[in-house]
């Protein structure tokens, strides 16, 4: 996640407390570090990586490690680039495994 957020040459001591923070709603999955080091790779303020921590995200899950998992990225997608947010929801209405003809 440091090395998506910040880069290879990058040094934000202000933002590691709380970038660790945020690592730790990632529950080790990396799909979601992904994701979220992405977003807070494009918001490199204090106030975002605190509102990336802070926000709560309840999409009525009753099993814990579902519900944490798609809480994060469901935070990846809130501070998506918009047009990356429309590309996404298009995708999202094609089922897995569907394979798009190139023509």
């Amino acid at each position: 996640m440091k090395q998506k957020a910040f880069g290879p040459d990058d040094d934000h001591h202000s933002l590691e407390q709380i970038g660790r923070q945020i690592a730790e709603k990632c529950g080790g999955l990396p799909l979601m570090a992904n994701a979220l080091g992405q977003v807070m790779s494009e918001l490199r303020t204090v106030r975002a990586w605190e509102d990336i921590r802070d926000a709560k995200v309840d999409l009525g899950l009753r099993e814990q490690h579902q519900k944490k998992t798609l809480e994060s990225l469901m935070l990846s997608y809130y501070y998506m680039k918009p047009d990356f947010k429309m590309c996404f929801t298009y995708l999202a209405a094609f089922p897995k495994g569907f394979i798009m003809d190139g023509n």
